[in-house]
């Protein structure tokens, strides 16, 4: 008895495809990474920039992701949204988001003044203050997460929500919001800063790359093995 290596045509030709196509999904995935990490590049080069100060909020909004910017105008206390389990440091809480209106601007901005653990009364929110008067805030504009699951429509209990839109946050407060958030350097008195590294999702890239490359190893693995058959000696 004897190993001969004996493939079938059927067999191959599916193997064959079946590598090329995962080859080339890999290799996708791959320049998806790299271009991902041309956009973390960017976002990181943006981080250092000197802040930028912004009299109305009327500008390109892609322009000022992940920019440091500084505005000028006032809280509207009155009208916060809190962001349900938050986590800082294995405790939960809020993020607190207070409408600032800005000077010379017709929208309203959201600025994250910071972390509040779950009160004693949840879920009913706290009374927080924010100065009245004309004040200068300066942080980090970012969208707000995009992707989220929600189980039911029922995600806003009044001033305390699950996950935030633009498009709820402009309906709840009944005028235009700009699409940004600012997280702002210094929180609120009482308040811990809320930080974000933006990750452009590289390693998610590369992780479906390797997937990708080591389902078709397998495949030819597969292939290989299956097409050594026991043949007996003349």
């Amino acid at each position: 008895m004897t190993r001969k290596f004996r493939p079938t045509p059927i067999p191959t030709l599916a193997a064959v495809m079946a590598i090329m196509a995962t080859v080339a999904l890999g290799n996708w995935q791959r320049g998806r990474a790299d271009e991902k990490r041309a956009v973390q590049a960017e976002i990181e080069a943006r981080q250092v920039l000197p802040p930028l100060a912004i009299t109305a909020m009327e500008r390109d909004v892609e322009a000022l992701k992940f920019r440091r910017i500084v505005v000028r105008g006032s809280f509207e206390p009155a009208r916060q949204i809190f962001l349900d389990n938050k986590s800082l440091d294995n405790r939960v809480g809020v993020h607190v988001l207070t409408p600032f209106r800005v000077n010379g601007s017709g929208r309203l901005l959201l600025v994250n003044r910071g972390w509040l653990a779950r009160p004693s009364e949840y879920p009913r929110v706290p009374d927080l203050s924010a100065p009245r008067t004309v004040v200068e805030v300066a942080g980090m504009a970012v969208p707000p997460i995009r992707r989220f699951v929600e189980l039911s429509e029922d995600t806003a209990q009044g001033a305390l929500w699950q996950n935030l839109t633009i498009d709820r946050a402009t309906a709840h407060l009944g005028e235009p919001v700009f699409p940004l958030v600012l997280l702002a350097d210094r929180p609120a008195e009482g308040l811990l800063a809320v930080t974000e590294r933006p990750d452009a999702g590289i390693e998610k890239h590369q992780g479906y790359a390797f997937q990708w490359y080591a389902l078709a190893a397998l495949v030819a693995a597969l292939w290989l093995g299956l097409n050594f058959r026991t043949v007996e000696s003349a």
